[in-house]
């Protein structure tokens, strides 16, 4: 279960978080912040995600100076489907066929044309841009680009 706190004071957000930590110890709380310091207030509140739209803000508006390409790319990917070509997460279940074998003989950029940028590991470190030897373990989450059709077919693949 989650709870998403957004609203337009830190006071607020604040007192939600604090409250909703109180009833719940196993919530996943995401909190708005909108002041510098409030970030790490609402951390030690119980937050377990902390968002500021300034800060956020500002470093988009770094990026589209630096790197404007680039960040034009992730802005088709993150805002509507390019050609039915998105970024996705997929688990790998724990009733999977596919732990214990590597992303090469896995065949996902030949049988499905899906590039694997990443993979978050059961522990909860990633590992961007693996390698094909690297094995896809029980736990892990598959970070893949690609058409939609074909991240549904691995999907079906890694979480039966």
């Amino acid at each position: 279960m989650t709870l998403v706190s957004a609203l337009g004071s830190d006071v607020d957000n604040l007192y939600v978080t604090l409250s909703a930590r109180g009833l719940n110890s196993g919530l996943f709380i995401v909190a708005r912040s909108g002041s510098p310091g409030s970030g790490r207030k609402l951390l030690r509140a119980g937050a377990d995600k902390v968002v500021s739209p300034y800060r956020i803000g500002a470093r988009r508006i770094a990026r589209m100076i630096l790197h404007p390409t680039a960040t034009d790319f992730l802005e088709l990917l993150r805002n509507e489907k390019m050609n039915n070509f998105q970024l996705e997460e997929i688990p790998v279940g724990s009733s999977s066929g596919s732990i214990g074998v590597s992303l090469e003989n896995l065949g996902i950029r030949q049988n499905f044309k899906l590039n694997i940028v990443a993979i978050k590991k059961a522990e909860g470190n990633i590992l961007f841009n693996p390698s094909a030897k690297d094995i896809v373990e029980s736990g892990d989450t598959l970070i893949a680009i690609g058409a939609d059709n074909n991240l549904a077919k691995l999907e079906r693949l890694l979480n039966p």
